[in-house]
């Protein structure tokens, strides 16, 4: 099962995700979110992160010209958007909010090359209801996820997206990465 860390912000964050290997690392370029890095941070940061690991820009409120200009990312996550609104030039991950199973038939209905299930609008750390999850495509989990949940999984997805369950006090803790991917690869 493949393993994304949201959220890098510092280079200390760099090296955890550098010594345990998550698939992916996702970086913030909202203004909204507590976990905002501009994008020349970000490109700074990913100067150091090991080229396996895939690098996401994740979007809540920029415009969709602007998102086309940041050409560094491998992807572009998108929480908010509508389907008529998809930057051009990279893959999508499109974050979709789930309350009920109606929400699980539109994500699968997205023509995004990768769909995300999350609580909200992303960054709330808190979990959905599970029992909902019959997905009939590859799906990214996320929402309240830690090590200690992991093993309440109902479903295998194609990868889980961790930020608020690998922190403490706000900050990626570099024990819960190690210990969050270690559960994750388990699976």
């Amino acid at each position: 099962m493949k393993v994304k860390i949201c959220g890098i912000k510092t280079i200390e964050d760099i090296q955890s995700l550098n010594r345990y290997k998550p698939d992916f690392a996702g970086f913030v370029l909202s203004k909204r979110s507590k976990r905002f890095v501009s994008y020349e941070r970000a490109v700074e940061l990913m100067r150091s992160l090991d080229p396996a690991i895939r690098t996401v820009g994740v979007f809540l409120d920029n415009p969709v010209g602007e998102i086309e200009t940041y050409a560094a990312f491998d992807f572009w996550q998108l929480h908010g958007y509508r389907e008529d609104e998809t930057p051009k030039g990279r893959k999508i991950i499109r974050a979709y909010s789930v309350k009920t199973r109606e929400d699980i038939a539109r994500a699968e209905r997205s023509e995004a090359d990768y769909i995300l299930l999350d609580h909200g609008l992303g960054g709330t750390g808190k979990q959905f209801d599970w029992s909902l999850l019959d997905v009939k495509r590859d799906f990214f989990l996320a929402g309240g996820l830690n090590e200690e949940n992991l093993k309440g999984l109902p479903v295998r997805p194609f990868a889980l997206d961790v930020s608020s369950g690998v922190e403490t006090d706000g900050k990626k803790d570099d024990e819960k990465i190690r210990r969050f991917i270690e559960s994750a690869r388990r699976l």
